[in-house]
Order: C-alpha cells, then sequence, then structure tokens
C-alpha cells in the first residue's frame, strides 16, 4: 500500500488498515556438501540442491574451483569432462528470489579411469544387442545387427563384441531405436544405426552402419531417449534442452507434432539439471529449485499436471517441490524422490506401481506409502 492510500485510509477508518498477512519461511540452507565421485575422462554431472527461502535459486562461486573441465551453472548443475584426478572443495553460493543467500563448502573427488570397460548399456527391451564403454572412450558392441546398430560398417550379427567404427572420445550411451547414441567429451553426440524417424538427428532418414554427428548440436552434458527410443533428447549445460526424431505426441517439445530431423530447442525450458523419459512419447526435466516439468503424451496422467491432456511444451508436475531426481516406473509413470527421503508419484497404477496402497491412476503426484528419510 502506497503512503497516499495509507493516509486516507487512516483518515477515514481513523485507524491504520490490517497489516497483509503473509506466509512464513523456511531459513534458506544448502543441502549438498560433497558431490558424487566423477573419473578422468569421463562425462560427469551433479546436481547442488537447497531448501527453504523463496525459489528459483540461483547459484554461484565464493572461492575455490570445481575440477579442471567442470562448470557449474546457475541452475546448480555442475557438469563437463574432469581432466584431472584428485580431491576438489569449493565454495558454493546460492540465493534465492528474495536475494537471501548462503554459501557452503561443496567437495567432489575425481578418480582416474578404470582399464577396460566402465558402462554397459543394452539396447531398448525388444531389441538383442548391447555396448560397452570403455576407458580409452572406445565403444565396442555385440548381439543383433539388422539395422546396423553394432556400429562396425555391417548388418552381420556378432557374437562377441566388434568396435564402432571410428569413435573416439565417448562419455556416455543412450539406446535410441535399434540404435545407439555417444555423446562425447566435447559436448557433440554421435549416433548410429536405424534411423526411420530421425532419431539419429543428422538431418536424414537414412539407416546409418557407423557413426555420424548430431547436427548443430554443441555443450550436451547428456542425453536421454524419449522412451521408445525414436525422440532423442540432449541437456546443455545452459540448463535448456534440445530435442530430435519422431514428434507426433509433442515429446520433442518445440510446439508441434512435425518430425525434426536435426536437434530443436524444447520451448520455454530453462535450468534444467536432469532429463528422464516417461518411459512412452515423452519426457521430464528436473530443475535445479526442485520442481519438475514435462511434455508430450499424458494418457496415462504422467505428465503429473492434474490432465491426460497431451502436452507439446513443458509443464509443471503440480505441486511438486524439493525433488532430487527423477525416475519412470517403466510403465507410464513418473517418481521423484524428495530431499528428506519421501517419493512422490503419479501417472499409470494398474499394479500399483506407485506406492500409494491403490491400483488407482494418478493425475497428479502422491506420496509413496511408508517412505521416510
Amino acid at each position: 500500500m502506497d503512503d497516499t492510500l495509507f493516509d486516507e485510509v487512516l483518515y477515514r477508518s481513523g485507524s491504520a488498515p490490517d497489516p497483509v498477512p503473509t506466509t512464513p519461511v523456511d531459513d534458506l540452507r544448502i543441502t549438498t556438501s560433497a558431490l558424487p565421485d566423477g573419473a578422468v575422462g569421463q562425462s560427469y554431472s551433479a546436481t547442488l540442491t537447497a531448501q527453504g527461502g523463496r525459489a528459483p535459486y540461483t547459484w554461484s562461486l565464493a572461492g575455490g574451483a570445481p575440477p579442471n573441465g567442470l562448470a557449474l551453472a546457475d541452475s546448480g548443475l555442475l557438469a563437463g569432462t574432469p581432466t584431472g584426478s584428485g580431491r576438489f572443495t569449493f565454495t558454493a553460493v546460492v540465493t534465492d528470489q528474495g536475494g537471501a543467500s548462503v554459501s557452503q563448502e561443496v567437495s567432489v573427488t575425481v578418480r582416474e579411469p578404470r582399464a577396460g570397460a566402465v558402462a554397459l548399456v543394452s539396447g531398448r527391451s525388444s531389441e538383442s544387442f548391447a555396448c560397452a564403454l570403455l576407458g580409452d572412450g572406445t565403444v565396442r558392441c555385440w548381439g543383433e545387427n539388422s539395422s546396423g546398430q553394432l556400429g562396425d560398417g555391417t548388418t552381420t550379427n556378432r557374437l562377441t563384441p566388434v568396435a564402432v567404427s571410428g569413435l573416439s572420445g565417448a562419455v556416455s550411451l543412450t539406446p535410441s531405436a535399434d540404435g545407439m547414441c555417444a555423446l562425447l567429451g566435447d559436448g557433440t553426440a554421435r549416433c548410429w544405426g536405424n534411423n526411420m524417424a530421425g532419431q539419429l538427428g543428422d538431418g536424414t532418414t537414412t539407416t546409418r552402419l557407423t557413426p555420424v554427428l548430431v547436427s548443430g548440436l554443441s555443450g550436451a552434458v547428456s542425453v536421454a531417449s524419449s522412451g521408445t527410443g525414436s525422440g532423442m533428447c540432449a541437456l546443455l549445460g545452459d540448463g535448456t534442452a534440445r530435442c530430435w526424431g519422431s514428434n507426433f505426441s509433442g515429446q520433442l517439445g518445440d510446439g508441434t507434432t512435425t518430425r525434426r530431423l536435426t536437434p530443436v530447442a524444447v520451448s520455454g525450458l530453462s535450468s534444467a539439471v536432469s532429463l528422464t523419459s516417461t518411459s512412452g512419447y515423452g519426457m521430464c526435466a528436473l530443475l535445479g529449485d526442485g520442481t519438475a516439468r514435462c511434455w508430450g503424451r499424458n494418457h496415462f496422467g504422467q505428465l503429473g499436471d492434474g490432465t491426460t491432456t497431451d502436452r507439446r511444451t513443458p509443464v509443471a508436475v503440480s505441486g511438486l517441490s524439493s525433488a532430487v531426481s527423477l525416475s519412470s516406473t517403466s510403465g507410464y509413470g513418473m517418481c521423484a524422490l524428495l530431499g528428506d527421503g519421501t517419493a512422490r508419484c503419479w501417472g499409470r497404477n494398474d499394479a500399483g506401481q506407485l506406492g500409494d496402497g491403490t491400483t488407482t491412476d494418478r493425475l497428479t503426484p502422491v506420496a509413496v506409502i511408508g517412505l521416510s528419510g
């Protein structure tokens, strides 16, 4: 209330107006003191978390430095590819919407890479092949190869691992539909295999027997598939995302249902720290403030916005806060782990996969019974 209006109310009533009620706000605090270990030359991403204050939060550095090759985004995402080993300590600062800020020391350890395989990734559930990411950044695959999904330049099934042709510098692997995508340490990606829906992102629908560059993609810190693998998304270090491939349910998040053969921006998304498939033609993004946004197919309420309406751009998961990770139930449902050790789930619940003691589909998050911090 401005001074003139306050004086008029006081004059007419003879007393001051009642104060506007305010909602109590918990003290702002950082809830991360140590981050997961990383390895030299391997893709790394982890998120700093905070509670209290007034979200959204903005993060910055006040002292020390994260490992070389890693950068802290204002969303709280620490990501990149570390170049040296050791234990690193830095001072993180979180600032809330009201301008309050607190700081805390945070540590992360980077180890030397292991020899041999450092990760194993299988094809999608109906596909009989697998790939191993090796510590030197190369990849070897084996099994079915009818669509060139082994990346060795042939369509010959392989009973033992063969090298993916011409690939080096890989830091993570993500399966597509009858294919595979490798995130490289420089923030680009290479994909190979079936390309019927444009899921390889090279501007064509031509099957590729060896890796091809995802066109125009840079600054990526992780890659995720839309559940069926016919659509792919990359999280960028600035908290935005780019998607490509099949889009008939709006799973690329660009406001259309148009198939995209190269990456397009997810509309209105910022401050994302991770991407998780809804297990069927959709995607959810965890934001740095502990909320989530989802888009794509929504026939069982798996987007958590209180409807069963497909969404072509991200919508907020209703009532969700303080989330630290997201996961799919692999049956058109989603769950969020909260910072207090509890969980909330939503979407399809025909087998009780939401853990709320019922088999009722839920259009917004419900508490998983019996979990406590």
